[in-house]
């Protein structure tokens, strides 16, 4: 890897812009977590609180929804029948896709084809709550993501973030080895088993390139997760109140539940209420 945040950005964006494209062709979900009911659930939870605390009903709430991908993040505010919603991402397939999940559920959505950066420097609207769902560990400068995204929140308003892995180093070694090992044994079933092992290998060796792709379609494995503290840190001085859920994720069903009934935890949630300010 480079150490140079701007070029590892472009490269994380380039890359991952390219595989959420192919989807389809790989058969799987934008988030396969998101598949388990009792994450959907938890998602649920959270988003109703920020909306609950945000002030205004959802007839008239505004959302942005960063790294909105196809909207199956995106889902409980279209339960809720948030008034407008606003998704920005890279990808036009992925946008694309939103916008159908979006009327299919009554919504027209607005959409910004561009990454958050561009979108921040170019829309200076605030929003009753700005959302993240699986986003941040697909980014390598997260907390500039964060800080930006905390502008784009007007006063009274909410930011929620979901589904982002823990920093591997601040989990107890267990859930770490449980996680990775769920991942792993998920993944040989997906296809390109080759391309797999490789990846392990690497993974294992602690060895990451500029040139492989699956070292930047999920980056957090470069980084080792995501600080979910200093995450916190950067919104505490800003929000009344700054709540973490940490939680068990993996994509098998059955390894779901496993992880479940054991209580282990490998991801995190934050929800914060309350920006501070005057309109």
């Amino acid at each position: 890897m480079s150490g140079d945040p701007s070029i590892e950005g472009d490269r994380a964006l380039r890359t991952n812009v390219a595989a959420f494209d192919k989807i389809d062709e790989r058969g799987l979900l934008v988030s396969p977590h998101l598949k388990h009911q009792g994450l959907r659930n938890l998602h649920r939870r959270l988003i109703t609180l920020a909306a609950e605390s945000a002030g205004p009903s959802i007839a008239t709430m505004s959302v942005l929804e960063l790294g909105a991908g196809d909207g199956l993040g995106s889902a409980p505010w279209f339960e809720l029948g948030v008034a407008r919603v606003v998704a920005v991402d890279p990808s036009p397939v992925m946008l694309e896709r939103f916008a159908a999940r979006a009327a299919a559920s009554g919504i027209t959505a607005e959409v910004a084809c561009m990454d958050g950066d561009r979108f921040f420097a170019t829309h200076k609207e605030r929003f009753d709550v700005v959302s993240f769902a699986s986003v941040l560990h697909h980014i390598p400068d997260y907390l500039q993501v964060v800080r930006a995204a905390m502008e784009a929140v007007r006063p009274g308003g909410s930011l929620v973030i979901f589904q982002d892995p823990l920093r591997y180093d601040t989990m107890p070694r267990l859930h770490h080895t449980m996680g990775r090992a769920a991942y792993f044994g998920w993944r040989v079933t997906r296809g390109d088993f080759r391309r797999g092992l490789r990846t392990l290998g690497r993974r294992l060796r602690g060895v990451y390139g500029a040139t492989e792709p699956s070292d930047y379609e999920e980056y957090h494995a470069v980084r080792n997760g995501v600080d979910s503290k200093a995450v916190v840190g950067v919104l505490e001085p800003e929000f009344d109140g700054v709540q973490e859920f940490r939680y068990w994720s993996t994509p098998a069903r059955v390894l779901q539940a496993l992880g479940e009934r054991l209580g282990l935890e490998t991801e995190f949630g934050i929800v914060a209420t309350k920006r501070h300010g005057t309109a």
